[in-house]
């Protein structure tokens, strides 16, 4: 069995690669958005070997990349365009490094069309991204350029049967053969994020167990969340806090729901991939850490004395300071409120001024739950997520 073969159902190569050849039929060009980082390599591979059975010849498809045409080769690629237009055959390239074209070559990009455009249409190009390139400031290129970007298809991730015929495609190619338990932890774990369902059959297959917490996931993991932009990564980490999404995030928001990396559960969302959701937990946390050193308050390494009230102050280093104990509301209020607190004191007045120091410690990027409720007792610092 070689290494693109059937690693999916037929119906699901279909639709997938159907599109892909339904849209150059139509001497139009595509994007794909891919969310695994190294997904399009793979599914390229694939393609050409799944185009080469059906024997086109009228069509010549071609893997390129467009660093290794560099600004004094442009007429490289130029004639072997030309060399096709002239043996009246079709090419399509299927771009892998379309972000690069973006960041390094924009001016190659209205090229790109012209020749798109030009009376004969025999050109036409796929592009594969890495990130959501709408997302990624590139909305002005994408405005110009409508003929090489007017078909754009997020893929989503795979599928309960998808992925369960992937992994036993990876055991026939590693030769060993999962429990249907060991499949099913894989799923339950990693979901259809592709690229993370191989380290984990790849990791049992060395190690002759399952895990989901090594060297090799981790780096995966890391190469993830550096593929998303810095809007995605705000989204997650606001998932990861509390499944709430501010308003002004809201087309990230309907790309991960796209991508079906996010599902809505009411009026909150969850991140669908466990082992993505531990990760960007365990990012927050990380990053954004609430620390006192000699009575100053700080964020990572930024001090945010100045930036609270004084008595919330007092408060939040008292509670960083007696973190294993429950403080009753009372002494909360003392804290707030100083030593006539009770003068202002009510369950109402003292429940609002918690909430108003939650929604800032929010805006610092920090979770709400700092601030634990311990119904019936007071609060408790929490430096869980």
């Amino acid at each position: 069995m070689g290494l693109y073969d059937n690693p999916f159902p037929p119906e699901t190569i279909q639709r997938m690669f159907g599109r892909w050849i339904s849209i150059v039929k139509r001497r139009e060009c595509a994007s794909v958005i891919l969310l695994p980082r190294s997904d399009r390599h793979y599914r390229i591979a694939q393609f050409l070997t799944y185009i080469s059975k059906k024997h086109d010849g009228d069509t010549v498809w071609v893997s390129v990349s467009f660093q290794s045409f560099v600004t004094e080769r442009w007429d490289e690629f130029i004639n072997q365009l030309d060399a096709y237009r002239v043996q009246d055959k079709r090419i399509v390239f299927l771009v892998k490094d379309a972000e690069w074209l973006f960041t390094a070559a924009p001016h190659l990009i209205t090229k790109l069309q012209e020749y798109v455009l030009q009376p004969y249409r025999q050109a036409s190009f796929i592009f594969f991204f890495e990130k959501n390139i709408p997302d990624a400031g590139a909305s002005d290129i994408l405005s110009v350029c409508p003929a090489l970007f007017q078909n754009m298809y997020v893929q989503s991730l795979y599928e309960k049967e998808e992925v369960f015929h992937y992994i036993q495609h990876l055991e026939g190619l590693y030769g060993f053969a999962l429990t249907m338990e060991e499949r099913s932890e894989i799923w339950n774990e990693t979901r259809g994020y592709i690229w993370l369902t191989t380290e984990a059959v790849r990791h049992a297959h060395e190690s002759n167990h399952i895990s989901f917490d090594h060297p090799a996931m981790q780096f995966r993991l890391q190469a993830v969340w550096e593929g998303f932009t810095q809007k995605e990564q705000q989204v997650l980490r606001l998932v990861a806090q509390n499944g709430k999404i501010s308003p002004e995030l809201d087309e990230q928001r309907k790309f991960f729901l796209k991508t079906k990396l996010l599902s809505d559960k009411g009026e909150t969302y969850v991140i669908t991939v466990p082992i993505v959701s531990r990760f960007v937990k365990q990012v927050v946390h990380q990053s954004n850490q609430l620390t006192l050193d000699h009575d100053s308050l700080f964020i990572n390494h930024g001090r945010v004395d100045s930036l609270i009230s004084v008595r919330e102050r007092v408060f939040l280093v008292y509670m960083l300071q007696h973190k294993a104990t429950t403080v009753s509301r009372d002494t909360v209020a003392e804290m707030l409120w100083g030593e006539n607190w009770q003068e202002q004191y009510s369950d109402w007045a003292l429940d609002q001024a918690i909430r108003r120091l939650r929604n800032r410690l929010e805006q610092f990027g920090l979770s709400k739950q700092l601030i634990q409720t311990v119904k019936g007792k007071g609060y408790r610092y929490g430096d869980q997520i």
